[in-house]
């Protein structure tokens, strides 16, 4: 998600399946794993920066497609409905997937294959 925010001109499509879409909020609530990237001040970078990059780009007349996938029950499902807003409230085209599920293997299993359908087609 962020490259092809971060360079929407190079990217027709991406997908995020249960990620961090606030860095900033995150590495907040989780400073131990970001003060090496970031700093002790966590001062997250506009490039890095999820939200800033839609609001820069909000504009632009070419943007990639994106798919969401997210479990209810992932811990970042809360993280991942604004940044859903926000996206739609911008423009972006969105493809928005949730069902149950947490952050593990077995859900990521199952959203590839919607993803690769969708940015692919063919039938599942």
């Amino acid at each position: 998600l962020k490259a092809a925010l971060r360079e929407p001109e190079k990217y027709a499509a991406a997908s995020g399946l249960s990620a961090v879409v606030d860095i900033d909020g995150f590495s907040h609530s989780r400073p131990e794993l970001f003060d090496a990237i970031f700093g002790d001040d966590l001062t997250i970078p506009e490039g890095d920066d999820l939200y800033k990059l839609i609001e820069k780009h909000k504009n632009d007349s070419v943007k990639p497609k994106l798919f969401i996938g997210i479990g209810k029950q992932d811990g970042l499902y809360d993280q991942n409905q604004p940044f859903r807003k926000a996206l739609s409230d911008n423009g972006y085209d969105l493809t928005y997937r949730e069902s149950d599920g947490v952050h593990s293997w077995e859900f990521w299993d199952e959203y590839i294959l919607y993803t690769l359908e969708w940015m692919f087609g063919g039938k599942r």
